[in-house]
């Protein structure tokens, strides 16, 4: 059995089971979406035997039966039954938490148990730390933007007024509606004029990079040891300059496939090895003084991007990878 966890609107997710339907007719695949409900589940832990098993609304789960896992998106959803007590001075906030920490923990021990199944990334890489990435990058021998975060205004100051910087989210870009419109947060050049009035005060903590005069961007995607790069000539559009995913739908950027020096893809592949990331994306500058310079990783973005202009076929390839070791057993 295959066994993806994914969203319902994700359309790689769906290409990739395409795939190996195509490929492997014979392959079992079960894909569960969050909408998905574990209404039942079970879990053995003996002398003879560590399992589990969980049944949905429409679908059993048998960890015996798992050959391959991939996490696209999304997360396992339980059955949380309503509470009913009798007693008024029961703190009913306190069991709801308790029963939630419960779940919590047989999250955790799936989880567990199908990071030892063949993989594709795991539930845990959606909690990639930004900084740590970074302080890997550096350790692996990758060219990185010099980054200062802080909630000091005055220093945030003092930063700005000697030279250009930009600044972005610390977690994950955030996006939100407002009178209709669409507003998200993304990468943007930061100027001392915004905070010379608040010198004298502190704020949230705000990161700021050097900001790096790029001759290209890259998107690198990594997947089991291999390595497709693409690389992005967002510098000739003005709403790009910045940040290749202003997209300007009516002048697309030219996006080709892009071979990295052997050295870079090297220290790369080891960047992916040393956070133990089985798959995803890695945003790169080629500067115009001619360094790589790494930005950040995303374990699970999308990689049709990179898939379609540069002719990867990358959701065969994610295919053969999941239909490789289907019928085997690694409990």
């Amino acid at each position: 059995m295959i066994l993806i966890l994914s969203q319902p609107w994700d359309r790689s997710t769906d290409q990739v089971i395409d795939w190996i339907e195509y490929l492997s007719p014979d392959s079992k695949v079960v894909r569960i979406n969050p909408s998905n409900t574990i209404l039942d589940v079970e879990i053995n832990i003996n002398d003879s035997e560590v399992s589990f098993i969980f049944k949905t609304d429409c679908q059993t789960v048998r960890s015996d039966d798992i050959s391959s896992f991939w996490f696209r998106r999304g997360e396992f959803s339980f059955h949380f039954p309503k509470f009913i007590s009798h007693e008024s001075d029961v703190d009913k906030n306190a069991l709801y938490e308790h029963l939630r920490a419960e779940l919590g923990k047989i999250n955790h021990f799936i989880n567990s148990c199908l990071s030892k199944k063949n993989h594709i990334n795991l539930v845990s890489d959606n909690f990639i730390n930004k900084l740590i990435a970074l302080e890997s990058a550096k350790k692996v021998g990758l060219n990185i933007p010099s980054t200062y975060i802080s909630t000091n205004n005055k220093d945030l100051y003092s930063r700005l007024s000697k030279q250009p910087h930009i600044t972005k989210a610390i977690s994950e870009m955030i996006r939100f509606n407002h009178n209709d419109i669409s507003y998200s947060t993304g990468t943007n050049r930061v100027f001392p004029l915004e905070i010379s009035n608040r010198t004298n005060t502190s704020s949230h903590a705000s990161l700021l990079q050097h900001e790096i005069i790029k001759e290209i961007e890259l998107r690198v995607f990594y997947v089991h040891g291999d390595i497709f790069t693409m690389a992005i000539f967002s510098q000739k559009n003005k709403k790009t300059k910045l940040d290749y995913r202003n997209y300007d739908t009516a002048n697309m950027n030219r996006m080709i496939p892009y071979k990295l020096p052997s050295i870079i893809d090297k220290k790369v592949k080891q960047l992916f090895l040393d956070m133990n990331i089985t798959s995803g994306s890695a945003d790169l500058i080629y500067s115009k003084n001619g360094k790589y310079v790494f930005l950040e990783i995303n374990p699970v973005g999308q990689f049709s991007m990179v898939s379609y202009p540069c002719n990867y076929y990358l959701e065969k390839y994610i295919a053969e990878l999941l239909i490789k070791s289907n019928g085997k057993r690694n409990n």
